[in-house]
């Protein structure tokens, strides 16, 4: 440690300041090194040999009863209204400018320049100081003379100056001795802090969401309620609902951390109101919370493995948008409004579920992440166990070769018993399961029913200028039931523009354009799908680096992928608080 060098060059000094005095061999005769030792030939040096500007004037030195006494008159003074506080070092008088002390000290500072503590790295040796100010000076002079000793420069170091050292050293043995317990006690609080360089603490993170929000549709608009026959009669909708969530973040070791998060809200699902899940809203009631009643939203650990790798392990919540690499999106969550542009629907495969997901950081620029997900691994009873009725398997590849640039490849895997949820809930119901057993069967366990998919997206970031950024994706699917081998192939694109910080700090404006997945191609005797296109626009207001207000609109042509619908309108306006 610094300190513990420092003490030591102080108790090393009379040894140095010896040394020194024997290479000065010119000055008097030569004596034999048995009939003095350095010490005492330095000690020799009286008050009658040094300057005259250190033969004058008397310091009384400090006892300890007195430096303790008046450290703690120090310390009183601040806190007694009958004594004014010091506010300018000129009324110190420990230590005057005409005492010999701070005469010869000034002329070590001065000629060693052991001392740099004002901004123009000057010593303004005109003021008067408190003995331990002195006491620290010294210190600091016979650390830098003993490291000329140490490095042969004897010849820069006069016998005046080490005598005056000495001599200096005596008359502050008390404040020494003080800075010297005051270090170590120094030491041992610092070695206590590196055994114990963490304490395990909770911090605890919130935000709560208050959304008002319309839907609107012609009333007389047939919608399809089942994947492939039901229907209903759509319209209008308003609605004022809430989210709130809390997490509890915990960390062990410092780099790692265990994330606990309870959600509460009642966010419609506007599917019922609109017929199409194309118009749910991004923070809606998918993840379980209903009726403003708290549920385990969230339930993480994450903690580093191999230099750089990283882990997370989840149990409740798990999301491979968040585990993956990122979603690479300028638009982020609390940024658009919708569930489809809030990133890309091929994160949303499996839902919220169970999962492990490891990245990898080869470079700066280039981190492989890949992921594991389940819906149902603590059911027994679930024939597939950790497999579970609905997982997936993920690989993500992102590159970014400049900051302002990012781009990513993704694999997905998934498998569903119940031949759904391959769009997670961002599209048409069709979309979700093109390949059940009958027209009129709707999602179930049967093994009937039982498909596999294979997910490809590419997607990519651009932030072109500070308040201009682009992004966007486009991905393709094929779903194949497993009892039959019938296929069908799905598309999806879409496109942002971001406006960052557009009017102030903390603001995003954004326009969103994208196609939500869409059957191109089937083996069934059911026609494929029209496309419905997804247009989006909001303004991020941020009011406060904590509360922001967002409002927008989200229209939908061809809605649920059928030329012959009507067109979709949602307007929201989202208010968020963090704390």
């Amino acid at each position: 440690m610094a300190s513990k060098v420092l003490w030591h060059s102080f108790v090393t000094t009379p040894a140095f300041l010896g040394l020194s005095l024997l290479a000065a061999g010119s000055v008097g005769a030569v004596q034999p090194p048995t009939e003095a030792s350095p010490l005492d030939q330095v000690r020799a040096y009286t008050t009658d040999t040094l300057p005259a500007s250190t033969a004058t004037g008397e310091v009384k030195p400090a006892t300890d009863t007195a430096s303790l006494q008046q450290v703690r008159g120090y310390s009183n003074s601040g806190e007694s209204g009958q004594i004014g506080q010091v506010t300018s070092v000129t009324q110190l008088s420990d230590v005057k400018p005409t005492d010999w002390a701070f005469s010869a000290l000034q002329s070590l500072v001065e000629k060693y320049g052991c001392i740099v503590g004002y901004p123009d790295r000057t010593f303004r040796g005109s003021r008067a100081m408190t003995r331990y100010e002195a006491a620290a000076a010294l210190n600091a002079c016979m650390d830098r003379i003993s490291e000329l000793l140490a490095q042969g420069l004897a010849e820069k170091v006069n016998k005046e100056d080490l005598a005056a050292v000495i001599k200096l050293q005596e008359e502050f043995r008390a404040e020494l001795d003080q800075l010297k317990g005051k270090v170590d006690s120094l030491e041992v609080r610092a070695s206590r802090l590196e055994r114990q360089q963490f304490s395990t603490t909770t911090k605890l993170t919130g935000e709560v969401i208050f959304n008002l929000a319309g839907a609107s549709t012609d009333s007389g608009l047939t919608v399809q309620r089942s994947p492939l026959a039901d229907s209903g009669d759509g319209g209008d909708a308003l609605t004022f609902s809430q989210r709130t969530r809390l997490t509890l973040t915990t960390s062990f070791i410092g780099s790692d951390s265990l994330r606990v998060r309870l959600d509460a809200g009642s966010v419609p699902n506007l599917t019922t109101a609109t017929g199409t899940q194309q118009a749910r809203l991004g923070f809606d009631g998918n993840n379980g919370f209903a009726n403003n009643t708290f549920n385990l939203g969230l339930l993480t650990y994450r903690f580093p493995a191999f230099d750089k790798g990283r882990f997370d392990i989840t149990a409740v919540g798990a999301g491979p948008d968040g585990d993956l690499g990122g979603t690479l999106v300028p638009l982020a969550s609390n940024g658009a409004l919708s569930r489809f542009g809030a990133y890309n629907p091929i994160y949303r495969t499996t839902g919220p579920v169970a999962g492990i997901a490891f990245n990898y950081p080869f470079t700066d620029w280039l981190n492989l992440g890949l992921g594991y997900y389940s819906s149902t691994p603590d059911n027994p009873i679930d024939p597939a166990g950790f497999d579970g009725s609905r997982s997936a398997t993920f690989a993500q590849l992102t590159v970014k070769p400049v900051d302002a640039f990012s781009f990513a490849f993704i694999y997905a895997n998934a498998y569903s018993r119940d031949g759904g949820g391959f769009t997670g809930g961002t599209s048409s119901l069709f979309a979700d399961a093109p390949l059940l057993a009958t027209a009129t069967s709707t999602t179930s366990s049967s093994a009937a029913n039982e498909a596999t998919s294979d997910s490809y997206a590419f997607q990519f970031q651009f932030r072109a200028l500070p308040k201009l950024a682009f992004g966007g994706w486009i991905g393709f699917q094929d779903v194949v039931r497993s009892a039959t081998g019938e296929s069908a192939s799905l598309t999806q694109w879409a496109v942002q523009v971001g406006f960052p910080d557009a009017i102030r700090q903390g603001d995003l404006g954004g326009i969103i354009v994208g196609q939500p997945y869409s059957v191109s191609s089937t083996d069934r005797v059911v026609r494929s799908e029209d496309s419905a296109l997804h247009f989006e626009l909001f303004y991020r207001l941020a009011l406060t680096p904590n509360v922001s207000v967002t409002p927008g609109i989200i229209y939908i042509t061809n809605s649920n992928n059928n030329a012959s619908a009507s067109d979709v309108v949602v307007g929201a306006i989202r208010t968020r608080f963090t704390f």
